[in-house]
């Protein structure tokens, strides 16, 4: 089964989300690794993940780091993609976004 990440706003829309391949693979990538990617590694690929504002950027590097470590085109596509994401939940300089999470939905 694939796993889906979505960018939600605190009162519930989905805002932005990735329903491509390779997560799945990046997740598991990452539990050989847990040390190095602690929140990455903590995404359960059965269930339900949810990550915050503060989380998310550690979770961009840890995302950064896997991807440029990876030798599958699918999982740096999948990284990368989740990189955008979690810069919506993060918001930018002048441009803060209400309260978001990006939500990991394994199944």
């Amino acid at each position: 089964m694939s796993i889906s990440v979505h960018v939600r706003e605190y009162d519930g829309p989905t805002v932005e989300s990735y329903l491509g391949p390779g997560v799945r693979q990046l997740v598991e990538l990452s539990y050989g690794v847990s040390d190095r990617f602690p929140l990455l590694s903590g995404v359960d690929t059965d269930d339900e993940t949810v990550f915050n504002e503060r989380q998310c950027k550690r979770l961009r590097d840890e995302l950064r780091d896997l991807a440029e470590e990876a030798d599958d085109e699918a999982v740096r596509s999948a990284a990368y993609s989740l990189i955008e994401l979690t810069r919506l939940v993060m918001g930018s300089e002048g441009n803060v976004p209400g309260h978001r999470t990006l939500y990991f939905n394994g199944g």
